[in-house]
């Protein structure tokens, strides 16, 4: 069991329908190692490079920020 926080241009994708496609999708992720695994397959499984899913952008947050992962909003699919 994990958390996915998907943020960036998948985001808007998702939330307001706002362009039709990404290359990747930006996400916030716990834990790291189990997530990576189901991404390396998922990718493996549907031709997606490994790095489909990535989280370089936590570099870009703040500790708060991250800290509060838990408190984004949840959107149903």
């Amino acid at each position: 069991m994990g958390e996915i926080g998907i943020v960036g241009g998948a985001a808007m994708v998702l939330a307001y329908d706002a362009r039709v496609a990404t290359k990747d999708v930006d996400a916030i992720f716990k834990p790291t190692e189990s997530i990576r695994k189901i991404v390396r397959d998922i990718g493996r499984e549907n031709g997606l490079s490994s790095d489909w899913l990535n989280d370089a952008l936590k570099g870009f947050l703040s500790r708060s920020c991250l800290a509060r992962f838990n408190a984004y909003p949840n959107f149903s699919t």
